[in-house]
């Protein structure tokens, strides 16, 4: 049936999701939005080398924008 495929996909792709949040948290070292913002703030006032800022930076909006609601 259609609808049970749509189903399973749509399963497979929330665990692929969850599993790139939790690789992505790991990496951050956070998954709260209040905790996310202020690293993201801590982040640009720190002089760090641009691609690692850039690369956590991105991290860190990933998570705030895949956030479940």
């Amino acid at each position: 049936m259609i609808g049970d495929d749509a189903t399973d996909e749509l399963a497979k792709v929330k665990r692929q999701r969850d599993f790139l949040r939790g690789a992505l948290i790991d990496l951050v070292g956070a998954a709260g939005d209040d905790e996310l913002r202020q690293m993201e703030t801590i982040l640009r006032l720190t002089n760090v080398p641009a691609d690692d800022k850039t690369a956590m930076l991105n991290a860190i909006h990933v998570l705030l924008n895949t956030a479940y609601e």
